[in-house]
């Protein structure tokens, strides 16, 4: 018998705490379908840079009990409320003893859940053409400021995304480093964009 699950339509404000939520109701459907041991699990949640996945499921190493669970805020921005759910499930599914693969065990727990509800199928990968579009957009902006540094002996080229505390030395004259091509100790600071 399918379930029907609770998805929020707007997602765009999701935080930590609506995302808790979720894994929690991700947990309940995992113990509903059999899925022993879920009730000694314990979940943080982060939202992440992530360009690259949906979410990621770790815990430390030896510990099997305490898991952090952290979503793309991309996926937050632009993806939809249906990939959101389904990449909770994906990561709660991780959490679930033996499951820290996409084979095997993990496999069988998202095939159970597939058959046992109305996901979009849990699968070990996926797109979402909101996410994509944030993603592009978040790359665009990071991308539009960079700080230059060369090496006023041979000309080599560094490049900076942000301020950090080495660009800010080198703007005053002395980082403390080398050049990796001539050992030079002298930079200068140029922004572009």
């Amino acid at each position: 018998m399918q379930q029907v699950l609770t998805i929020a339509k707007e997602i765009r404000h999701y935080g930590t705490k609506e995302i808790l939520s979720e894994i929690k109701e991700c947990v309940e459907l995992l113990k509903a379908i059999g899925i022993e041991g879920m009730d000694k699990k314990s979940y943080t949640v982060k939202i992440g840079r992530m360009t690259n996945s949906f979410g990621k499921c770790g815990h430390k190493v030896g510990d099997l009990c305490n898991y952090t669970i952290t979503i793309s805020k991309y996926l937050i921005e632009g993806g939809s409320p249906e990939k959101l759910h389904n990449t909770i499930m994906h990561e709660v599914i991780h959490s679930v003893d033996g499951c820290h693969g996409h084979k095997g065990e993990w496999k069988k727990v998202a095939g159970m859940v597939n058959a046992n509800y109305e996901y979009t199928p849990i699968e070990r990968t996926g797109s979402d053409g909101g996410f994509e579009a944030a993603c592009e957009k978040a790359t665009a902006n990071r991308m539009q400021k960079q700080y230059v540094i060369y090496c006023d002996n041979c000309g080599v080229v560094a490049r900076m995304q942000r301020r950090s505390r080495v660009v800010q030395l080198c703007e005053k004259g002395g980082c403390g480093c080398s050049c990796r091509r001539c050992g030079g100790k002298h930079f200068y600071v140029k922004v572009e964009g």
